[in-house]
């Protein structure tokens, strides 16, 4: 009882004391105005030096048990020799302590036959989290101690940039999903004056060389290709009219066996499928595969495609993106360690300015 009594005694006395000190400083609020006014200038003054001062975020990084890789081949790089490096990627990065061995997959890129996308799936989280008695035995084994997304993403990079036959980016997902296409940052390269891909290409290399150089930026890149090999088709209209080849016909002959061309729609399973036509990859694989395609006349008389089509090399992009109505450039990039996803932008911003040309 003693000792109770004691605790209660000195827990009262203290509070009795902040109550005091607490309404000293209240009367002296309430009857002095002009001591308000400067604890609230002075209140006012801290945060908008805060808001100058104290990095600006945007979104963490965030461990989502998944990682991406972008392989890009140096142009005109086949399909063929574009799955070997993918594959030889893969094979390299199954064996990294908390990598998922059986869920790597790969699938094309962008339209263009030198990209493709890598989905790499780590273990669960559960697997990956090092008590202080595992982090103990994996360090005397010599095995990794920190299998978090972000020590894996390390070791990935560097198996990316020792591969020489492709140019591999490896990012985490944003923590947002359709704010970009990888954590970090995303800027628009528009094109407002009449620039070629190829001079977009360049400048866009240049911006990128810039920004890499910058101690706010890392892993600033690009997948935008102007050189790619491809054919434009020339069709001498006068041969075909003369030869009473209905343009129509030629279009969807041409569509059909080189590309594809729409049929129509099913319903089935309660779902809609499209009916696409399309010739078998070995025989349009090939500029002389042309050679084997005819188109019927009005007249019923097959003529060779070759007799009223012409096919001219040339280079290009593998697509052309819009942002705004302008052509443009997606430009990937990161913040560099212990800068925020505020300063990444901002130094983006005065590197663009500093590098580019007025009307880009």
């Amino acid at each position: 009882g003693k000792k109770t009594a004691v605790l209660v005694k000195k827990f009262n006395d203290l509070f009795a004391e902040l109550e005091g000190f607490y309404m000293e400083y209240v009367v002296k609020f309430v009857h002095n105005k002009k001591l308000v006014i400067t604890i609230y200038a002075i209140i006012v003054a801290l945060t908008l030096i805060g808001f100058k001062t104290i990095s600006t975020g945007f979104i963490p990084d965030e461990d989502q048990g998944v990682l991406l890789a972008q392989v890009t081949l140096p142009d005109g790089a086949s399909l063929q020799r574009t799955e070997e490096v993918s594959r030889k990627f893969i094979d390299q990065i199954r064996d990294i302590d908390g990598v998922n061995e059986e869920k790597l997959t790969v699938f094309g890129g962008d339209g263009a036959v030198n990209q493709s996308t890598v989905i790499i799936q780590l273990d669960d989280y559960a697997y990956r989290k090092i008590g202080p008695v595992e982090w103990i035995q994996r360090k005397f084994k010599g095995q990794a101690t920190d299998l978090s997304h972000e020590a894996i993403l390390a070791k990935i990079r560097t198996i990316a940039s020792n591969t020489k036959e492709a140019s591999i980016i490896t990012f985490s997902p944003p923590a947002i999903m359709g704010m970009s296409m990888m954590g970090g940052f995303e800027f628009q390269m528009l094109s407002q004056g009449e620039y070629t891909p190829q001079q977009l290409e360049a400048w866009a290399n240049t911006l990128i060389a810039a920004a890499n150089q910058d101690p706010s930026l890392s892993n600033v890149t690009t997948t935008f290709q102007a050189n790619v090999p491809q054919y434009i088709v020339n069709i001498d209209y006068e041969k075909a009219l003369a030869q009473n080849v209905d343009l129509q016909e030629l279009y969807s002959t041409l569509s059909s066996l080189v590309g594809t061309y729409y049929i129509n729609d099913f319903n089935k399973y309660d779902r809609v499928f499209k009916v696409q036509m399309q010739a078998e990859s070995r025989f349009r694989d090939k500029a002389t595969d042309l050679s084997g395609i005819y188109v019927k006349n009005k007249n019923g008389v097959m003529v060779p495609i070759l007799s009223i089509v012409k096919l001219q090399q040339t280079v290009g992009t593998a697509s052309i993106t819009r942002y705004n109505q302008y052509k443009s450039v997606q430009i990937q990039g990161q913040q560099s360690a212990g800068k925020s996803s505020g300063d990444a932008m901002n130094a983006m911003e005065a590197v663009a300015k500093r590098v580019l040309p007025n009307d880009m």
